[in-house]
């Protein structure tokens, strides 16, 4: 029975049907839990509400899908299966965080997203980048290219100025601040590569002036990866302070991200 989901897959991948998430045993969401009550219930009891083991059938295991609907029990078991130790005030406030900040904009939320509240709560003061100001120019025209200004404030670098070019706005801003920065999304530049794992950009309200949210996770070359989240009316510039929240949290984490895994967590130091 554990050659049912590879078969599925298989059949999926040369037939070219799609598997429909709510399918039983073989869709992806057979053994996904969201509902916060579910979610603690599996964490406890995993036959609560699984009649059979997903490895039976030739899953890896059940899924615990951080969503809008997930409580504080399904927030710590995923970052404490992340390796962080944290008493129950923090986690407190690493809900509330989720509550309030993320919980209602990401649909889906990937653990990079909240490994960078835990950052942002213990070392957000140490955070180095700052953005100034931004100037973005699109032109729809046959080879003219968009073109961004960015002014960056590093606390240990003083301010840093830097100019991209790129197919559409958000890309020319992106290599402006990687140009600023050090950094590059393109491996032949010889700089220190980052790679844009995931980015979406949704409308928080309506209308022509809706406020916008930017989300993305970034890898660098070593694999580590980080979350950041930017909000503004200009999905140029939400796009900007995401980028800039999460290279943030990379740098930092870099620095001391090893040694606070190493210690339980709390506000009583």
């Amino acid at each position: 029975t554990k050659n049912i989901v590879p078969t599925s897959q298989l059949v999926s991948k040369y037939t070219g049907m799609f598997v429909q998430p709510n399918k039983a045993i073989v869709g992806a969401n057979a053994f996904a839990h969201e509902s916060g009550i579910h979610q603690h219930g599996i964490i406890c009891e995993r036959s609560t509400y699984e009649i059979i083991n997903p490895e039976d059938v030739g899953w890896t295991g059940s899924a615990i899908v951080l969503g809008k609907h997930s409580g504080r029990h399904a927030i710590g078991f995923k970052l404490k299966s992340k390796g962080w130790q944290f008493d129950d005030e923090v986690l407190s406030q690493i809900f509330e965080k989720f509550r309030t900040e993320i919980k209602d904009v990401l649909k889906k939320i990937e653990d990079e997203y909240l490994e960078g509240i835990l950052i942002d709560l213990f070392l957000e003061k140490e955070y180095r980048y700052h953005l100034i100001s931004s100037q973005v120019i699109s032109v729809y025209s046959g080879s003219l290219k968009p073109i961004a200004q960015v002014e960056i404030e590093d606390k240990r670098e003083g301010k840093k100025v830097s100019i991209g070019l790129g197919v559409g706005p958000i890309d020319a801003a992106y290599k402006a601040v990687a140009e600023a920065l050090g950094y590059s999304f393109d491996k032949r530049k010889g700089k220190e590569f980052l790679n844009l794992i995931d980015f979406h950009i949704s409308a928080l309200t309506g209308g022509t002036s809706a406020e916008g949210v930017c989300g993305l996770i970034i890898e660098d070359e070593k694999g580590l990866r980080t979350a950041g989240l930017g909000k503004d009316g200009d999905i140029a510039i939400a796009s900007l302070k995401a980028l800039l929240k999460a290279l943030n949290r990379l740098e930092v984490y870099k620095e001391k991200g090893k040694e606070l895994k190493k210690k339980v967590l709390t506000f009583k130091d």
